[in-house]
Parts: structure tokens; C-alpha cells; sequence
């Protein structure tokens, strides 16, 4: 075996998720996307991300299908079909929805026991649809259609194919659409065949090629690939055993590539082999075989030169369409794209490399570079590659010749910026730069305006002045290089650049800064951070900002920066000086998180807490300014604070505290005896606080003063005492007024009126049984029952009193006896 280099474009994805089983149930591809279904789980390769969907009910996953635009169909062991779709705002455990199609299973399947759908397969794909056909596990087939951006997904279904075999089962399927009809290809481990509808769904089924080998297993694969007038059915059948007599554990597969015309559906092309592999697939034009020991060989049949690709683990399966090849090993996933024309032509170009004469093959080159017209990468190459050419020359040649070939190169420069479209200087500048001509790089960052590579150049030089000159000359918009947007770019290689030129001297750097308008970035303030002497940085950058304010502008950035850097470097007085300047540096700070950062800045800290309107914040300051500075002017602010206080309890801990901390600085009688009476603070909360030893006449007059008016509050609070008294018996007379002591005894019989016997009550206090006052109405009428005929007896047959009617019933049991 011959083995020569892999020229395809290849990717490596790796597996990001491990517990991956050794051998997939199903595996299919569209383009770029790649899916990958076992049972409980479903992988999916898409814009080189991975989505791995886990199911978590006893439904088992069987197969699926993917389209262009990332959606999956899957089929389960309960015969659901689910879609899988991008979701608008990903998830962190998955990026992928998932959904129930609806579906009615035909009538005409319904009727065949334990028919169920095992596979499906995509043949018309759209934006908003997909139309599919579904496999049975009884060889029938019926076509599935919905739309995508409808929830829930309904789908419609329409029973195509009816096999009369009940035991059989498809286990490898496929669909693609004709401009005659739909083509379905199914197979199993012993046979491939296909049916092609037309229009109408009208098809029968046909064998295309099977095999009489005895094998253990039914389980072959299949797929089906559309290309510009042919389609490709590439067969591997189960796998095989007893084929080889000297070693009969050997296993064998059968492959078939056969290709079709779109048009008429006859064979064009078939091909065979019976050989030990894994799966055996083309691509391009090569048969790729996946061995049995897991190793990958391309084979171009032309020529019968054999590749192998190194890949890392040991391969597990293969799967393509016309635009993709993927590998799947134990490790990595390898995908194999198509190559362009253009990059056919690219690899046309390493001919050149066989011509030892350099004169003929700088010939070559630039004849190619003449006709080449389109391809963007071929010129790149060949611009890049006459330069290589000519530096190699340069460096091999004598004086007399030198400057040929920098005219050469210089040439070349100047053809590669009048044809622009796709030339990549990073390339150029970089074959240039380690070519060590140093003469000849600066020359080449001019003729191609090439800032950035000679700035880069000047670092890697350490040749900072020329940096800051250069960079200055950008701000200024008066550069050599005739570059557009230079302040913009200027800002760019500042903010690239700073770190290196800051940490290599600070001073210089500063001193550039402050020469130049330039906008403030992150890796400026981490540098001011990091420099030893922090003052100097904090008074640099106080300098920038009064320039900034001095243009009616602000930075809230650099403001905190100052004001940490002054709360950690600075005084007490400087810190307070820099938010009295301006007032919008004092509402910069007023947002900051400012606890537990001012020990050793309490006036600075007074200042914010004033402008916040914190003002129990504010005793408290003074009260430990109170203890280190001893100031009578901080004692009276303190009082004064407190008057703000509602809660008079709250107000009286404030005072006494103040005062607590005043007395015990040391101060004399006289200044607290001076407070007290300004303030009218009342002797008897801080009496306690007051030294033994003070024995002023004022104090003692003060006491006098506070000890008369406490018991004039009391004799007052006494006198209340009394009033309320009286005026609490006063009420108890009245409210007794209005309470009528009664007997138990009828006041007509005298007879004991019995427990829960009925009675009739009058307001005067006597009461009757209901016999006795209706007797005694009947037998004497009452001075108002003779005026008042057609009234209600009202008055008290006994003292007269006329109050009945004033009084709210009942005065005696529900069973009244008003009525009489």
C-alpha cells in the first residue's frame, strides 16, 4: 500500500460528553450536521456545537432523521414521532425543544397487528415544512407532512406502500425527491431495494441486489445520496462469517455502490466487493473504508493510490452525503468537507514545487498570477509565494544583485494592493518579518499602509519613542501612513499596546498621556493601579480629569478611581477637597458602596453622609470624632442633629451618648453647663454621667432648677389623677341611673315568678305575669286607656309611669306579650 498525504479539508470536533455507548444505534448526516441516536440518547452536531438530549422515560429512541436547518424528527420504541428544534433562548441544559407530533396512523395499517412506525426518512424540506416517509416495522410505508412553526404540530399522514410480509423488518432506510417522483430505498442485512413513486404514490417494490451468504444477523445500512442527475445507493450488508476457510472467525461485509439516472431510474454504474470492514462508503470520487481494526483508508480507484487518515481512537462508523463525509471514532468526530474549485486549483499550484529552476518557476508564477482572475486564495498563494522566492534569493545573492530583488519584492507589494480583493497582509507581513531584512519590512509596511505591522514592529524592537511619536502623529491625524479614521486607530494601538509600554516606563508613558486627547480603557486604569508610586498616579489621573471637566465632559470611571485611590492614599482634608470641586464628583461617590472604608477619613465621610441625608449616620461620626478630637463645634453639631430626630426616646440615647463621649474626653464643668443651658437639654439625662467631683454653682443650681420642675410635673400629673377620678364616679352615678333593680315576685299576685317562666317588665321596674296584666287591663282601665281607645296598654297599672313605648323590645322571653 502506497500512502500518501490526505488533501481533503478536515475538521476535528471532540466529544464533549463521555458516557456515550460503544456502538450507535443509528447514525445520519445532512451537510454540516451530523446526528447520532442510542436508545436514551441523542446527539446532534450543529454549527460545531454539541446538543445531547437524555431521555429520561422507559420510551426508547429507534431513528430519526436531520435537515438543513438543524431540525430532528425521531421515532420511538412506542411508535411517537418527536420533533426536535433550536430553542430562541437557550437553555443550560439543552439549546434543543422537543414536541409530540399528531398523527392519525392510517386505517389501512391500523388493521395489521402490532404495526407500528420504526424509521423515518426526509424527502422535501422547506423553511416552515417537512415532508417525510415513515417505515414500519412490517414493511409498510406511508408519508408524514406538517408545519414547523405551528404548535402543536399536526401532522398529516397517507398510507403509500402495504408489504403482505409480517415478519420481516426494514432496518435501513432512505427518500430523496426526483422531478419524476419520490425514490425510497430500504434494505436489510441481506438485501437492498427500492421503490420509485411517481406523482401519485403509485410504485411497487424491487430487489436490486441481495445476497445468499449465511450471516447471524439481518442488520445491514443504507444510504441514499442525491447528486446533478444520479443518485447513489451505497449498500453494507450484515456481517458475515465462514467466508474466509484459513481464518473462519473473520468477519466479512458485503458492499454495493450502485448508481442510478434521476431521470429514468436505470443503472448506470454498480460496483461490489466482499471484503473484512467496518462500513465502506465514497465520497468524492474515493472509496473510504472503516477497517475492522478501526483505522481509516481512502482509495482513489483512477489511480489505486491508497491514503490513510490518522484519526484519533478507534473508528466506529462512517456516514455521508455529496457535500460531507464524517468519521466517528471512539474519541474525536472528523469531518471531511468537499473541496472547491478554487481549492482544486490551489492544490494544482504545489506542481510548481517540482521545478528546481527558481528563474523558470518565478516565471510560472507570474504568468499565473496573470490569469488568474477570480480566485482570491490562489492569488494569495501566489503573491506570497513570489516574495518567499525572491527573499530566498535576496539572502543567497551578492551586493550587485541585491537590489534586483528588492525591486522584485517591492513590485510584487505594489500588484498585491492594486488587486486588493481577498489579500490577507497578515500573511505577507509575516513571511516578511522573519525573513530578518529589517530595511526591507519597514519598506514594506509603507508601500502597503501596513500601520499596525510597523508599529507591532517597533515594539517588538523596544523602540518606544518611535512608538509614542508614531501614535502621537496618529492622534494628531498627520501620519506618514495614509490610513483613514487615524484617531481611531491612534485610540486602537494605545489601548493594544499600553500595557507593555507602561510596564517598560511608567514615566514616559504618563508624560505621552498627558500630551494627547485619547479615551479612557480598562488596561489604562491597571496600570495606573499597578504603579509603585501611587500618589504620583492619583495626581496624574486628578490632572486628566480637570482637563476632561475643563471641556464641560466627565468620566464616572476615572472619578472612582481618584476617590479609592484618595481614600487609600491620601488625607482626610485632600480627599474632602477633591468632591468639593465639583458637584458632580460628590454624585459620582454618592452611588459607591462607602461602609467600613473611612477609618481614617471621618470628615470626608460627615460630608457624604450630610449630602445623603443620613442623619443618625451623622451623630454617630461625630460621637467618634467626639472621642478623638474633643471639639465643642462637633458637640453642638451633634445636638443640633438630634433635633431632627422624631422619636423622642431615640433622641434622648443620641444626647446621652453625646454627651458621654464630651464628658469622658476631659473636658471642664463650665463648657457642659454652657451646652445644657443653650440647648435646653434636660439635667436629668445626663446626671448620671456627671463626675462626683463637680461641685459648680451653676451645676447645683441647674439641679435645683430640674429637681422643682419635676415635682411640679407631678403635683400636675396628680392633679389629672384627681380629676379623672372624679369624673369616672360622676359617670358610674349616671350609668347607675339607668339600671332598674327588679324582684322575682308578680307585683299584682306576689307569686314567685319561676326560672324561664314568661314575664312582662315595665320601665319603672315592676314586673307581671302575662295573666295578671292582661286581667288587670281588662278589669281597670288605665287614665291613657281611656283616652287612647285604639292604642296599646303603655302605662304601669301600678304608678303610671308612661315609658313603655321609649324602652326596645324584648324585656322578657321571644314569646311576647306586647300585643294585649
Amino acid at each position: 500500500m502506497e500512502e500518501q498525504l490526505f488533501s481533503f479539508p478536515i475538521t476535528v470536533l471532540p466529544f464533549r460528553y463521555y458516557n456515550i455507548p460503544k456502538e450507535y444505534e443509528y447514525v445520519k448526516n445532512k451537510a454540516d450536521d451530523i446526528l447520532l441516536i442510542d436508545k436514551k440518547i441523542i446527539i446532534i452536531y450543529s454549527k460545531n456545537e454539541e446538543h445531547v438530549i437524555v431521555n429520561d422515560s422507559k420510551d426508547i429512541y429507534l431513528q430519526g432523521d436531520i435537515d438543513q436547518y438543524h431540525r430532528v424528527v425521531v421515532v420511538t420504541s412506542e411508535g411517537r414521532l418527536i420533533f426536535l428544534r433550536e430553542r430562541e433562548i437557550k437553555n443550560e441544559k439543552t439549546s434543543y425543544e422537543e414536541f409530540d407530533i399528531n398523527f392519525f396512523f392510517p386505517e389501512e395499517l391500523r388493521q395489521r397487528k402490532g404495526c407500528k412506525a420504526v424509521g423515518i426518512s426526509f424527502y422535501h424540506v422547506e423553511s416552515f415544512e417537512i415532508r417525510a416517509v415513515v417505515f414500519t416495522n412490517d414493511k409498510c410505508i406511508f408519508t408524514l407532512s406538517f408545519f414547523t412553526n405551528q404548535i402543536p404540530i399536526n401532522a398529516k399522514t397517507k398510507c403509500v406502500y402495504i408489504s403482505s410480509s409480517y415478519k420481516e423488518s426494514w432496518n435501513g432506510f432512505g427518500a430523496i425527491e426526483t422531478m419524476n417522483g419520490i425514490v425510497v430505498v430500504c434494505c436489510t442485512g441481506k438485501e437492498v431495494g427500492r421503490i420509485v413513486f411517481d406523482k401519485l404514490w403509485h410504485g411497487s417494490y424491487e430487489s436490486i441486489d441481495k445476497i445468499e451468504y449465511d450471516n447471524k444477523s439481518n442488520k445491514g445500512s443504507v444510504e441514499l445520496i442525491k447528486k446533478e442527475g444520479v443518485y447513489d445507493v451505497i449498500w453494507n450488508s450484515s456481517e458475515l462469517f465462514n467466508i474466509n476457510p484459513h481464518d473462519k472467525e473473520m468477519i466479512y461485509k458485503f458492499n454495493d455502490t450502485l448508481s442510478f439516472d434521476q431521470t429514468t431510474n436505470e443503472l448506470i454504474l454498480k460496483k461490489n466487493s466482499l471484503k473484512p470492514f467496518i462500513k465502506k462508503t465514497e465520497f468524492e470520487e474515493k472509496v473510504f473504508v472503516l477497517n475492522t481494526n478501526g483505522g481509516v483508508e481512502v482509495i482513489d480507484d483512477t489511480n489505486g493510490i491508497t491514503t490513510s487518515i490518522r484519526i484519533e481512537g478507534k473508528g466506529r462508523w462512517m456516514i455521508n452525503d455529496d457535500k460531507t463525509m464524517w468519521i466517528l471514532t471512539d474519541q474525536c468526530l472528523y469531518r471531511i468537507t468537499k473541496r472547491s474549485n478554487e481549492e482544486k486549483e490551489i492544490i494544482n499550484l504545489f506542481k510548481l514545487n517540482e521545478i528546481k529552476d527558481e528563474e523558470e518557476a518565478r516565471i510560472l508564477i507570474h504568468k499565473e498570477l496573470d490569469e488568474c482572475q477570480v480566485n482570491s486564495k490562489k492569488k494569495i498563494i501566489l503573491y506570497c509565494w513570489s516574495i518567499v522566492m525572491d527573499i530566498k534569493s535576496l539572502q543567497k545573492s551578492g551586493i550587485e544583485r541585491r537590489k534586483e530583488y528588492i525591486e522584485s519584492i517591492k513590485n510584487t507589494l505594489q500588484l498585491s494592493i492594486k488587486m486588493k480583493e481577498g489579500i490577507d497582509y497578515h500573511i505577507i507581513r509575516y513571511i516578511i518579518e522573519m525573513s530578518g531584512l529589517d530595511d526591507l519590512f519597514i519598506e514594506y509596511c509603507h508601500i502597503c499602509n501596513d500601520i499596525e505591522g510597523y508599529i507591532n514592529y517597533l515594539i517588538n524592537k523596544e523602540q518606544d519613542d518611535e512608538v509614542f511619536k508614531e501614535i502621537k502623529s496618529l492622534f494628531n491625524s498627520s501620519s506618514s501612513f495614509n490610513v483613514s479614521n487615524q484617531t481611531m486607530k491612534a485610540q486602537y494601538f494605545l489601548e493594544k499596546y499600553f500595557s507593555i509600554l507602561y510596564y517598560r516606563n511608567n514615566d514616559k508613558t504618563i508624560q505621552f498621556l498627558s500630551s494627547v486627547e485619547f479615551c479612557l480603557f480598562p488596561s489604562f486604569f491597571t496600570g495606573l493601579a499597578s504603579f509603585k508610586d501611587q500618589k504620583k498616579s492619583i495626581q496624574f489621573a486628578h490632572q486628566l480629569l480637570l482637563k476632561i471637566e475643563s471641556k464641560n465632559g466627565f468620566n464616572l470611571d476615572l472619578c472612582e478611581f481618584i476617590f479609592w485611590g484618595m481614600v487609600r492614599y491620601c488625607t482626610d482634608e485632600e480627599l474632602l477637597e477633591f468632591m468639593k470641586e465639583k458637584p458632580i464628583r460628590l454624585e459620582c461617590v454618592l452611588n459607591l458602596p462607602l461602609k467600613h472604608h473611612f477609618k481614617n477619613h471621618q470628615r470626608s465621610y460627615l460630608f457624604i453622609l450630610e449630602n445623603k441625608q443620613m442623619t443618625e449616620e451623622m451623630i454617630e461620626v461625630f460621637i467618634e470624632l467626639i472621642k478623638e478630637e474633643k471639639k465643642y463645634e462637633d458637640v453642638e453639631k451633634a445636638i443640633e442633629l438630634t433635633y431632627s430626630i422624631a422619636i423622642q426616646d431615640k433622641k434622648e440615647d443620641y444626647l446621652i451618648k453625646i454627651f458621654n463621649a464630651f464628658i469622658k474626653s476631659n473636658c471642664d464643668e463650665i463648657t457642659v453647663i454652657q451646652l445644657i443651658k443653650k440647648y435646653s437639654i434636660p439635667i436629668n439625662l445626663i446626671i448620671d454621667l456627671v463626675p462626683f467631683q463637680w461641685h459648680n454653682k451653676e451645676l447645683i443650681e441647674l439641679l435645683t432648677t430640674s429637681i422643682e420642675t419635676i415635682g411640679n410635673e407631678i403635683e400636675r400629673v396628680q392633679n389629672e389623677i384627681d380629676k379623672t377620678i372624679e369624673i369616672t364616679n360622676s359617670s358610674f352615678d349616671f350609668n347607675k341611673s339607668l339600671f332598674t333593680c327588679i324582684t322575682n315576685h308578680c307585683s299584682l299576685c306576689n307569686e314567685i315568678i319561676k326560672e324561664k317562666e314568661q314575664f312582662v317588665l315595665f320601665a319603672c321596674g315592676h314586673i307581671f305575669h302575662p295573666s295578671c296584666i292582661k286581667k288587670e287591663f281588662t278589669n281597670n282601665k288605665t287614665p291613657f286607656a281611656l283616652t287612647h281607645q285604639t292604642q296599646i296598654e303603655t302605662e304601669c297599672p301600678l304608678c303610671g309611669e308612661h315609658q313603655i313605648q321609649l324602652i326596645d323590645l324584648p324585656y322578657f322571653s321571644p314569646s311576647s306579650y306586647w300585643e294585649l
